[in-house]
């Protein structure tokens, strides 16, 4: 169970930096310098999912067999690829390696960030497939509910963190640019957010077919209720940066902000890996 938290967490974490850096490439704000970090972080990110997702295939297969042992899971690993569950896993490794192996490519700006929107699209399709959304099969409401909050969170998240990480610190001496990068940055969280908070409601509510008391009693609605309070944290947090972005940006307010941000940041990541442990669990 473990192994299937971690991997599951890193690769909700990868996912969200995906995300994030590729919705930054569209926003048009962003010094030369930045939109080749940029690319070089999106990629980083699939390497990461490169790797978490051929171990969460195996952790999917040992779980199957009822064993640890290699030359068992190697035997039944062939089967368990033309199952559903396994072959949207493939898929998704399939879509990140080739996503991976682009960045080897000499391509113009505009094609690269063509390619890495195509496959991760891709990506968020075989990704809402898995796990507790597909149940009722493909191309249900519970998948496209799930497609649409796992892209919110992912763009919500990846936003945070890279403005933490990347963004904020390599443009706190260039005012103008900061300030234009703020304001997107808050527009884009606003919206997101409010996907997220309907699609969480209405994933909730599918998952748990109306039945609230599997929320009060089970260990999945313990989880999910700590995620919410880390939401709604990281939610004041996001409604304080929004009230001064709109404001006067005086140089103080900038560094208000630069702080709630990198507090912000850390927030997010615990609500991702609170996201994978909930998929590892069963909402009853």
């Amino acid at each position: 169970m473990t192994l299937h938290i971690v991997c599951s967490a890193a690769s909700d974490i990868a996912f969200s930096l995906m995300w994030g850096g590729v919705l930054l490439l569209y926003w048009g704000a962003l010094p030369d310098s930045l939109r080749a970090s940029v690319h070089r972080l999106v990629t980083a990110a699939a390497i990461m999912l490169c790797l978490a997702l051929p171990l969460q295939i195996l952790l999917l297969t040992s779980d199957m067999c009822g064993t640890t042992h290699w030359l068992e899971i190697h035997a039944v690993l062939p089967d368990v690829l033309e199952m559903h569950a396994g072959s949207v896993l493939r898929s998704q490794f399939i879509c990140v390696l080739l996503l991976s192996l682009s960045a080897l490519v000499p391509l113009k700006p505009v094609t690269r960030r063509s390619i890495f929107t195509l496959l991760l699209l891709a990506l968020t399709t075989f990704k809402a497939a898995t796990g507790h959304a597909a149940i009722d099969g493909p191309f249900s409401l519970r998948e496209l509910s799930q497609w649409l909050h796992l892209a919110s969170i992912a763009a919500w998240a990846g936003g945070i963190l890279l403005a933490a990480v990347l963004s904020v610190p390599l443009l706190g001496n260039e005012s103008n640019l900061l300030v234009s990068y703020l304001r997107r940055l808050s527009r884009h969280c606003t919206l997101s957010i409010g996907i997220v908070c309907i699609t969480g409601v209405l994933n909730s509510w599918l998952i748990t077919e109306g039945k609230l008391e599997h929320i009060r009693s089970s260990t999945w609605g313990t989880l999910l209720i700590v995620k919410m309070a880390f939401v709604l944290v990281a939610l004041t947090l996001g409604f304080l940066n929004r009230r001064d972005i709109n404001g006067s940006l005086t140089a103080e307010t900038q560094l208000a902000v630069a702080k709630r941000i990198r507090l912000e940041a850390p927030i997010m990541l615990v609500i991702l890996c609170a996201s994978g442990w909930l998929s590892a669990l069963s909402p009853v």
